[in-house]
């Protein structure tokens, strides 16, 4: 009993360390927060890059935004892209929408619009609007895919803040891929697998 107890202690202290740490790390993000927001953007370097530094993905996300605008750096595309994919590995879809527009423009890279796409397919497989209408003009202007305005029409059409994008390439449709799209877009907004249904789409 002595040994279970010991070892539920060390469990409990351990649990405890790992909410501390959370704890104090968000504080010094949203303390970078408030720093940014005021434009004390050394304040907000101080605060940001020690939880970067340490993985925290927000913060990599942010040091990445401060290089690719000189906020209180040097204008760094190359640093800036090394953030961005950190945070992107972890899944931040700001971050993953980042690097595909730095991948698709060449900023700071190589222009690579194979990598651009990979990285907007992860940001709208999570619903983001950014990542959906990026990947939808890949679509729409054959960009490293072949020209397909149907699975356009779809991807612009999913959120309420692409819609507009999705009435301009209506113009250039006919009625029966403007239903087919509708159709897609139904599909993909009830997909258990958003990527899985995006190929099948993209095959027909």
């Amino acid at each position: 009993m002595r040994t279970r107890y010991r070892w539920s202690a060390r469990a409990a202290s351990a649990a405890l360390l790992v909410v501390t740490a959370c704890t104090l790390a968000q504080a010094g993000y949203d303390e970078g927060k408030a720093a940014y927001n005021k434009g004390d953007f050394d304040a907000a370097l101080r605060e940001w890059r020690p939880l970067a530094e340490r993985g925290d993905a927000k913060a990599q996300k942010k040091l990445g935004d401060m290089y690719a605008g000189a906020e209180g750096v040097d204008e760094n595309d190359g640093i800036a892209i090394q953030w961005y994919r950190k945070a992107a590995e972890q899944g931040v879809v700001e971050a993953q929408t980042s690097l595909g527009l730095m991948y698709e423009s060449g900023q700071g890279v190589h222009q690579n619009h194979a990598l651009a796409m990979d990285w907007y397919r992860k940001a709208a497989a999570l619903k983001d609007p950014v990542g959906q209408s990026s990947l939808a003009a890949m679509y729409d202007y054959g960009l490293s895919v072949p020209r397909n305005r149907v699975v356009a029409y779809a991807l612009y059409n999913l959120s309420p803040l692409n819609r507009f994008y999705a009435q301009a390439l209506q113009h250039k449709m006919t009625r029966a891929q403007t239903k087919a799209g509708e159709e897609l877009t139904d599909r993909l907004a009830h997909a258990t697998d958003f990527l899985k249904a995006l190929d099948q789409a993209t095959r027909r």
